[in-house]
């Protein structure tokens, strides 16, 4: 395993708020991602997806939007895990809630009792957005790479999601980065899984036209991952296109090396989306 980035404690245990020190330095938590590069097809013909699938049927398809033009190639990743010596890396947050699963790369803070943030003061999203901001990125949970996906209100508060981009391209993570706030505006948990990246290879792509006649056939998958589609079992009538985008899909943690490839990803108006490999001759 890489050398690990050094880790500067940032919060003083005895900030009762669980407010971040401002006067120490940020600290980062996760590793920085350094994949070997391997030869064009390196990883040979990929597996198939194995992924937690939502429950979505389909009637019939229409396209309502312009197709993106693919790259020639795309790489293609192989998603690693974080050695069992990491476990008490959460120590560098110097204040109780927090635990690590190495195998999984998988970081969660659960304190009812120390909320983290200030309290009070948040009469939108963007408000909520800005209390988040405060509470992750002086605890090295915002990465340069990550990019802010929504905000949604609920009863008991808020919740906000994040995505990381890869090459570039939004990650949409099973267990990506999600922040739940209380109805005072203040950090209840946190749950991020982040995989290292171990390793990357070029493959060639499938035009987004090949894609979207696959998906009228009836060939793409749907995934368990925050991409804002809705969770529940959904029957369509008709499926209308209205965006569409390549993106990254890193599912749930199959085994200590998985393979994380680029989709099409096509979404309605409901925000249901199906997804087709971006990979040329990679078929569900």
């Amino acid at each position: 395993m890489r050398a690990l980035v050094a880790l500067v404690i940032l919060v003083a245990c005895s900030a009762p708020s669980g407010a971040a020190d401002p006067s120490r330095s940020p600290i980062v938590f996760w590793e920085i991602d350094r994949p070997q590069v391997r030869d064009a097809s390196g990883f040979g013909r990929l597996p198939p997806e194995r992924q937690a699938k939502r429950i979505l049927t389909i009637a019939s398809y229409e396209l309502a939007t312009g197709l993106p033009t693919a790259p020639p190639t795309l790489n293609v990743y192989v998603a690693g895990a974080y050695p069992e010596s990491d476990k008490d890396r959460v120590a560098v947050f110097g204040e109780p809630g927090w635990t690590f699963v190495p195998s999984l790369s998988l970081l969660q803070y659960f304190a009812p009792e120390r909320p983290l943030g200030l309290a009070g003061g948040v009469r939108s999203d963007a408000d909520a957005l800005a209390r988040v901001d405060s509470v992750l990125r002086p605890r090295g949970l915002l990465p340069g790479d990550t990019e802010y996906m929504r905000v949604v209100r609920l009863p008991t508060g808020w919740r906000a999601s994040f995505a990381r981009r890869i090459d570039g391209r939004l990650d949409y993570a099973n267990k990506g980065l999600a922040v739940g706030m209380d109805t005072n505006a203040q950090v209840r948990s946190i749950l991020v899984r982040r995989r290292p990246l171990l390793e990357q290879s070029a493959y060639p792509t499938r035009t987004a036209q090949e894609a979207w006649t696959l998906v009228r056939n009836g060939r793409w998958l749907t995934f368990d991952l925050e991409d804002g589609a809705p969770t529940t079992p959904a029957q369509v009538d008709r499926f209308v296109a209205r965006s569409v985008d390549i993106v990254y899909v890193e599912g749930e943690v199959l085994s200590p090396r998985d393979i994380v490839r680029p989709y099409f990803v096509f979404r309605d108006a409901n925000d249901q989306t199906v997804y087709v490999s971006a990979i040329a001759g990679d078929l569900p």
